[in-house]
């Protein structure tokens, strides 16, 4: 059985006992208690339970539809607003985007709404219920809900993201590092990602200051492989440098 299949059946068993013990889901599943402690691990980054001596229990919040989204929309909001109008001249010099299910991403969004003739691929379902008047072509992806990211997620998503050519992605990640390069935390998620940078002319992080030099549990994709990294302020001098060495403009 494969790592993220056992870890969606684990995922199901803490939701239906509220409390496990990495003891009786290693001797459930016939594999290692490491093993165990590792898909633990996981769903404790993707916000599905809290780690507790000797196993872990469900998160509570996950049972509010896009709880953690919106928990992470109001981290660092003022941050967010600043790199949406650093990242607004570029979103709008192009006719086609796509878009992760990123909160820094969706606040981009709402500053283009009324972008008529853009046209935006992505998996977030934000957009599609957003309160704002968004004016721009969605098209979305389809895929696995899952609600807590407010995101279609899986390969379904990853294949209709793969049909669209853009001009520009606009992707969030969980950490920036000079050596492992632009990292996320959710599998789910990242192979997502992966397709919508593959799919673009150029590709656009944006990320505040807070994830500058944090390296998350899987690479996205290398800094060679970006046009631009926006955020909200000036980063350390290395990273100047680096993004000037590489050809990545740094917009801050």
């Amino acid at each position: 059985m494969r790592g993220v299949e056992r870890q969606e059946q684990i995922k199901s068993f803490v939701h239906a006992s509220q409390r496990v013990t990495v003891a009786e889901l290693s001797e459930r599943w016939g594999v290692t208690e490491e093993t165990i402690r590792r898909d633990l691990d996981k769903l404790a980054e993707q916000g599905f339970v809290t780690r507790i001596h000797g196993g872990a229990i469900w998160n509570v919040t996950v049972s509010r539809s896009g709880a953690r989204f919106l928990e992470r929309q109001n981290r660092q909001a003022p941050a967010k607003r600043a790199i949406a109008r650093s990242a607004e001249g570029l979103i709008r010099g192009c006719t086609t985007i796509s878009a992760d299910a990123s909160t820094t991403v969706l606040e981009a969004l709402r500053v283009v709404g009324d972008e008529a003739h853009l046209k935006v691929v992505t998996n977030a379902t934000a957009p599609l219920t957003s309160s704002d008047s968004l004016s721009f072509q969605l098209i979305s992806s389809g895929g696995v809900f899952n609600s807590n990211a407010l995101a279609f997620q899986g390969e379904a998503a990853a294949q209709v993201i793969q049909r669209y050519h853009v001009d520009l992605a606009l992707i969030g990640c969980a950490g920036l590092d000079l050596v492992e390069g632009v990292t996320d935390s959710n599998e789910a998620e990242v192979a997502v990602k992966r397709a919508i940078v593959g799919q673009a002319d150029r590709v656009a992080v944006l990320a505040d200051h807070t994830k500058f030099g944090r390296v998350a549990l899987l690479k996205l994709t290398d800094l060679d492989h970006i046009s631009y990294l926006i955020t909200d302020e000036r980063p350390a001098q290395e990273w100047v440098d680096r993004c000037e060495e590489l050809g990545v403009e740094l917009i801050f």
